[in-house]
């Protein structure tokens, strides 16, 4: 497939890239452009990837496996774009990159939490179990994840004000929604 090939020509340049090598001999933009479809591609499949299925089914644990390394890879490539949007400086990457970790590391619990509240609903519902009180329940908790989502970020970016000049900060506010849409143009160009 054509997605499977980029996405194999872009874990090389993602390793020369992690291993700090700098940018490979003769990199064009055209070359970082053709590493972000790739990066694209791959947060496709993954967002796909870890919906939950719709009977609320938990998926088999070699699955839950195969995500990880992808979602890995993805993480990876979107700290690489982050850097680089941000234009941080060594000593600055030496500081932001571990708290951007843990950062990611506190969404993606939250994230874990919504989507087994998720399937538990949808087994409820699936197995005729629901009742008011099950939804009153479900929508409560969900808007309790939701918050506690926006709080981790709202605290993620006002963490950085040691750190980042106020440019900076103002480009990890909208550094999520810059991502998605480079990602979004990349798919429009194919």
């Amino acid at each position: 497939m054509k997605s499977q090939h980029r996405i194999g020509l872009f874990l090389p340049l993602l390793a020369i890239f992690i291993a700090g090598m700098g940018e490979p001999a003769g990199q064009t933009a055209s070359a970082k452009d053709s590493i972000l479809h790739a990066v694209s591609q791959e947060t496709l499949l993954f967002a796909h990837a870890q919906r939950p299925e719709d009977n609320g089914e938990p998926r088999e644990p070699d699955r839950r496996t195969t995500d990880q390394r992808r979602s890995d890879r993805v993480r990876m490539v979107k700290m690489m774009v982050l850097a680089e949007y941000l234009e941080l400086s060594r000593e600055q990457q030496n500081t932001f990159i571990p708290r951007a970790t843990e950062h990611e590391q506190q969404m993606d619990a939250n994230l874990l939490e919504q989507r087994q509240l998720y399937e538990a609903f949808q087994r409820k519902i699936r197995d005729g179990e629901i009742n008011a009180e099950d939804v009153e329940q479900y929508i409560s908790e969900k808007t309790r994840l939701e918050k506690s989502r926006i709080d981790l970020q709202s605290s993620y970016i006002q963490s950085m004000e040691d750190l980042l000049s106020e440019e900076q900060i103002a480009k990890l506010a909208v550094f999520d929604e810059y991502f998605l849409n480079r990602i979004g143009e990349d798919f429009r160009r194919d």
